[in-house]
């Protein structure tokens, strides 16, 4: 009875290994710029959410938490949009 049991989970586990394989995805990024840098310009930014639906205000988020993290790197600040000197616009697509 022990060796079955042993033997049904390990092929439940496998099931669920490969069930959960099959969900993932690939993010694959482009990042296009249009400025012409200042260095003596503020480095302050601020997310332009104009277009920004509300079924993708979570997924808005999520991108926005990663750029957040990359600028920060280069010593940017995000502050509020009146204020900032750079407006960041995202867009994201899926194919299949």
């Amino acid at each position: 009875m022990l060796s079955w049991m042993k033997h049904s989970a390990t092929w439940l586990a496998g099931a669920c290994v490969l069930g959960l394989s099959a969900c993932t995805t690939y993010v694959d990024t482009q990042v296009t710029a249009f400025s012409a840098w200042q260095p003596q310009a503020p480095r302050t930014y601020a997310f332009s959410h104009a277009g920004v639906q509300p079924q993708d205000a979570l997924e808005q988020q999520a991108y926005e938490t990663t750029v957040d993290g990359e600028l920060i790197q280069y010593g940017f600040h995000n502050v509020a949009e009146q204020d900032a000197h750079y407006l960041v616009t995202l867009d994201w697509g899926t194919q299949s």
